[in-house]
């Protein structure tokens, strides 16, 4: 079977405690929840067609 990860975009924000309480739970599940399942993605560099970005999408709907 084929190994399907799921990519967890977080807020970058600084200037707000939601963005603080988002990268918290983003590493929270990358590291203990859901290791090995998840990955997280730069949305800005996603936006601009980073190319990492964009293949995590490409094989995530296949």
């Amino acid at each position: 079977m084929k190994e399907t990860k799921v990519g967890i975009v977080s807020c970058s924000g600084e200037e707000c405690l939601g963005g603080t309480i988002s990268r918290l739970a983003t590493r929270k599940v990358l590291e203990k929840l859901r290791m090995g399942e998840t990955v997280t993605i730069c949305l800005p560099l996603f936006i601009a067609g980073g190319e990492e970005e964009r293949l995590l999408q490409k094989f995530s709907l296949q």
